[in-house]
């Protein structure tokens, strides 16, 4: 609302303005003053025509422009006429000003109507979208722990499951820097929504691994563009735990 007073208000100022320099323009020659827009007369003139004003309405500027528009302006014409016209002049200016407005008012709405149904998509999309989040449990057995790979999606639609990474690391190592996830493993599954744990696949653990950390990547139903959830787990004897400290949050970032 106060955009709408500030961008108004400038269309005022100019309109007193023209106003003003109207009203300037006639007092000018109302009172008989010299004309700048036209050469003086000679001395034969002058005495040849004593009482003839040097400076005519009809030659001032805002007399020209009348007479463009198709009225007439006398030469001889009283200040009060020349007042009169000034103000119908300055009504004319006014409304040609405000019928442009008027004119653009509908364009500006639609492009306000149009912003406005953008951002009301947009943001019922990421209410309804998808959101997939990973990781997993240990499996215990005689011949080396397992890893298991699950997903959930906490959203409200489906999720098109479309590649995973799953890597394994020392503490010390994911503490030194963010390392990178690539796209290792293609693997397309729908996950439905509200779906808690799915098993994926299961990977071996290294016996020196303290974490395991990696990403999954998906496309919610509107397919625009593919989202990448991470993920980073600290392994125990018997399951993991998301209590990873003194990590780079990029670790646990998603989009």
């Amino acid at each position: 609302m106060l955009d709408a007073v500030k961008k108004w208000q400038w269309y005022l100022a100019l309109l007193c303005l023209a106003i003003f320099l109207i009203l300037l323009e006639t007092a000018t020659y109302s009172l008989g003053t010299a004309c700048p827009h036209s050469q003086a007369p000679s001395q034969q003139e002058q005495a040849n025509n004593p009482s003839e004003n040097p400076c005519t309405f009809r030659e001032s500027l805002i007399g020209r422009l009348i007479v463009w528009t198709g009225n007439s302006v006398d030469a001889d014409q009283s200040p009060l006429a020349a007042a009169a016209a000034c103000v119908l002049a300055a009504i004319t200016f006014g409304l040609a000003i405000f019928t442009g407005l008027l004119w653009r008012s509908p364009s500006n709405l639609v492009a306000s109507a149009e912003k406005t149904a953008r951002e009301q998509l947009t943001h019922a999309r990421d209410v309804e979208r998808a959101y997939l989040n990973g990781g997993g449990g240990i499996t215990v057995q005689p011949g080396g722990n397992l890893f298991r790979i699950e997903v959930s999606n906490y959203g409200k639609t489906p999720a098109e499951l479309t590649w995973y990474c799953v890597e394994f690391a020392t503490l010390a190592q994911v503490r030194a820097s963010l390392l990178p996830v690539h796209q290792t493993d293609r693997h397309w599954d729908p996950i439905a929504p509200g779906t808690a744990s799915k098993l994926l696949n299961t990977r071996s653990i290294p016996v020196h691994a303290q974490v395991v950390y990696g990403a999954f990547w998906y496309r919610d139903i509107w397919r625009e563009r593919e989202h990448k959830s991470r993920f980073i787990l600290t392994i125990l004897p018997n399951n993991t735990l998301s209590n990873v400290t003194g990590v780079d949050r990029g670790y646990t970032e998603w989009d």
